[in-house]
């Protein structure tokens, strides 16, 4: 990017609160040009709806420039985990209502919001963990605090592939339809 601009860019990562904390850090800056955020959807519409007191207004506060990614979430487990496939885990869920419980990178994430969608749409009720970030979410599945969560597609697959976590893969289809 530097190169392209011809000047300096410095990166500020502000992990946290579902994407909230780097929204509230850039609708703070100064609007001179210098200052570009880049977010989740959910931090920038969902957060500010599950506030009485928003603090950030996403229509008076930025100015969206373009869309960079798209991408599925995908439901986790633990490699030990007893659940095989989706199917498993809604039978559990319905045998043990509110005993099971998910993670996700926050609070209005995507990721939360996948899980309350599938709890509606299943017809279960299981009990939302917010996290600091899907590094935090992930090492709590693998440490069996949780008993599953969502994160992104590519996450999911990396782990995946490393043996910490598995994933239905059928389990995306819920995820991205909504």
């Amino acid at each position: 990017m530097a190169n392209e601009l011809k000047q300096s860019v410095v990166v500020d990562n502000r992990a946290g609160a579902g994407g909230q904390i780097a929204m509230q850090a850039i609708a703070a800056a100064k609007a001179d040009g210098y200052v570009v955020g880049l977010t989740f959807q959910a931090a920038a519409t969902v957060v500010p709806q599950l506030k009485r007191t928003p603090p950030y207004d996403p229509v008076r506060d930025f100015t969206s420039i373009a869309r960079v990614a798209s991408t599925a979430n995908a439901l986790i487990v633990r490699q030990d985990s007893p659940y095989k496939s989706l199917a498993d885990l809604v039978k559990a869920a319905r045998e043990r209502p509110e005993k099971l419980n998910y993670g996700s990178w926050g609070m209005g994430s995507g990721g939360h919001l996948a899980g309350e969608v599938m709890n509606a749409d299943a017809g279960i009720r299981t009990q939302h963990v917010p996290y600091k970030g899907t590094v935090e979410e992930v090492s709590a599945i693998v440490a069996g605090e949780i008993d599953y969560g969502f994160v992104g597609m590519g996450m999911a697959v990396s782990q995946s592939k490393s043996g910490q976590v598995r994933l239905d893969r059928k389990s995306t289809r819920l995820n991205s339809s909504h």
